[in-house]
């Protein structure tokens, strides 16, 4: 079931929207608020329960684009649904990383295939990480790992800070950020006790001399090859 924050206040509109979905086994409109102030307290409290963040851009009390900087910034993804045709606008949507920008009205099936589309994606990365991982001989059962995961997808989100990443996931785990910065340190030395030191030096090419990366050192280096990765799997199946 794919759990939807929906942020719209045209009324008539958004129950279209909702009353097509009520007949849909797979999406689940988990939330519907009008405003912005509204919508920023879910986001930030409640959004391990969703998936996407489907948004107008012109809202009472506070704007789409600061909803769209605090949703990318939680790891969750954002699509708008406006009226607003204006190209400026579009643009800075999509620069500050919404997924997808859509006009209304627009046939539910083609938002249910953008929703599809974007969770297909989300997990071919989390398959990719989780590649790499055991790649390098890190165990899925260690609680660092889970985190180290999280660290970076949410660095490919361009979630910048090491700290502002540890706070994001303390908050959606519900710990503490001292126990997730152990807990990924003693997953990064357990694994590189024993991992498959070939790949670590194709990894770290500049750093890895038999010492063991950094947190910070280590969640860099796998997200920068992961973008590197899908810029080449991009341009093989344009």
């Amino acid at each position: 079931m794919l759990n939807i924050l929906l942020i719209d206040s045209e009324k008539e509109y958004t129950k279209e929207l909702i009353d097509y979905y009520k007949k849909d086994k797979l999406v689940n409109i988990k939330y519907n608020v009008e405003d912005g102030r509204e919508a920023l307290k879910i986001i930030r409290d409640g959004i391990n329960e969703i998936d996407i963040v489907l948004l107008d851009l012109f809202l009472e009390y506070i704007d789409g684009f600061e909803l769209i900087k605090e949703t990318i910034k939680q790891g969750k993804e954002a699509i708008v649904l406006s009226r607003c045709k204006n190209h400026n606008i579009i643009d800075k949507a999509y620069s500050i990383g919404c997924s997808a920008y859509l006009i209304k009205p627009i046939e539910f099936e083609i938002l249910t295939n953008k929703f599809n589309e974007i969770i297909y994606e989300k997990q071919s990365l989390k398959e990719l990480i989780k590649d790499i991982l055991h790649e390098i001989g890190m165990s899925s059962k260690l609680k660092g790992y889970k985190y180290i995961m999280e660290s970076i997808i949410l660095r490919i989100n361009e979630v910048e800070h090491l700290n502002k990443i540890y706070i994001t996931i303390s908050k959606n785990e519900k710990v503490s950020i001292q126990s997730i910065e152990k807990s990924i340190r003693y997953a990064i030395e357990t694994s590189c006790k024993k991992a498959n030191t070939e790949f670590l030096d194709k990894l770290f090419s500049y750093s890895w001399q038999g010492v063991n990366p950094t947190s910070l050192e280590f969640i860099e280096t796998i997200s920068e090859y992961i973008k590197v990765s899908m810029r080449h799997w991009l341009k093989k199946y344009k």
